[in-house]
């Protein structure tokens, strides 16, 4: 589901970056309902001004919001790196670069992977739930 080829310091970043992020944010909380009937409530990325949205600190921090919304509540893969607050301009140090938009996608990547683990990992035995966080076991009603 996630693809992406990592960028190098020699790309740009791109608009098509962030519409890559805005699809793949909605289909990782799409998967984490269907497979662990968990909500998550993320905000979309609006690149309808195509070229000129890029790459204001409002975009770029709404991307790193969503990464906390989705990691929330212990839903961290074991490699993920912390998200940042983005100021813009001179104020941010260090600066955006490519190494951010990679942290990103391998970040979504491997959510992608935990979900799917965990979803193996629930044992169904009927409608109720005990246990939290990883772990979860549905108990049948008597």
């Amino acid at each position: 589901m996630i693809d992406w080829t990592p960028v190098t310091a020699g790309d740009y970043m791109k608009i098509e970056y962030l519409d890559l992020l805005k699809l793949y944010f909605f289909q990782i909380r799409d998967l984490f309902y269907s497979k662990l009937k968990r909500p998550v409530l993320i905000q979309s990325i609006d690149t309808s001004g195509r070229y000129y949205t890029v790459p204001f600190e409002t975009y770029i921090n709404i991307i790193e919001r969503n990464i906390d919304a989705l990691t929330a509540e212990g839903y961290t893969p074991l490699e993920w790196q912390p998200t940042k607050i983005w100021l813009g301009e001179h104020l941010d140090r260090p600066k955006l670069d490519f190494n951010d938009v990679n942290r990103w996608f391998s970040t979504l990547r491997q959510l992608e992977d935990m979900i799917k683990g965990m979803a193996d990992r629930l044992l169904i035995t009927g409608t109720f739930t005990a246990g939290d966080n990883r772990t979860r076991q549905f108990l049948r009603t008597v």
